[in-house]
């Protein structure tokens, strides 16, 4: 029976820095080829080792997370000890993942747009899909729509990576915005996300390199640990 595990690998790349995306890249198709399943790969930059205990003092930290057999964990011990780029590496067994809502882009493709200040701006629709099983035990499922605004970075990274139905992770606080309605006069009242920092996940359209890592992508759903944060608008700024 698979399990759930995470694996930190240190990558020796030193004189390859330019290569780092390749190397994790290979490493991944390594773990694919023994038959581990990867939920999740999330690279964490060059860092300083605590203390030397080697030739290196510096190194590229990577994490996996996959599902696997136990016993494929010695395999993968081996094979990557006699790996020259991989530095070190460490196995953890993880809690199994609970069932969670999908969050997938609903509208169209989203679209950026400025205020009169300059400042982006990004208001897109996501579906939250929920699937559950009845006390009869019959699976369902139900959708829920939900508006989103985006500001400053954040808005620019979904104008340029985000697409009509690819996953994505919002985290946000609440927003009632209200407004007379130009053709009745009535006031309007519409309840959306203000979202503060956002998740590429699923994989990564063709093209779209580094910059989509630097905005906060993984392969499939995990938090980032550093997130992009969005950048509070001034008042007379919010659209409507």
């Amino acid at each position: 029976m698979n399990r759930r595990y995470e694996a930190l690998l240190v990558l020796n790349a030193q004189g390859k820095e330019d290569t780092v995306r390749e190397i994790i890249d290979r490493l991944e198709s390594e773990f694919q080829k023994e038959g581990a399943q990867i939920e999740q790969v999330q690279k964490m930059d060059k860092r300083q080792f605590s203390y030397v205990a080697g030739p290196l003092d510096t190194g590229y930290y990577v994490n996996f997370i996959f599902n696997a057999d136990p016993e494929l964990i010695a395999r993968l011990r081996a094979k990557f000890k006699l790996d020259p780029e991989v530095y070190r590496q460490n196995y953890q067994r993880l809690p199994e993942k609970k069932e969670e809502p999908a969050k997938k882009l609903a509208k169209a493709n989203p679209e950026v747009r400025y205020t009169p200040k300059g400042s982006a701006v990004c208001d897109l629709g996501i579906a939250v899909n929920r699937v559950y099983t009845t006390d009869s035990g019959e699976r369902r499922e139900e959708v829920t729509y939900v508006d989103v605004v985006l500001w400053a970075r954040l808005a620019e990274i979904a104008g340029e990576y985000l697409k009509k139905g690819r996953p994505v992770f919002i985290e946000g606080r609440l927003q009632m915005d209200t407004w007379d309605d130009k053709q009745t006069g009535q006031k309007r009242t519409r309840l959306r996300v203000v979202g503060e920092s956002m998740q590429l996940l699923g994989t990564r359209p063709p093209g779209t390199g580094a910059a989509a890592e630097a905005g906060g992508e993984n392969r499939q759903t995990a938090a980032p640990p550093k997130p992009s944060a969005a950048t509070e608008p001034d008042e007379d700024e919010i659209p409507f």
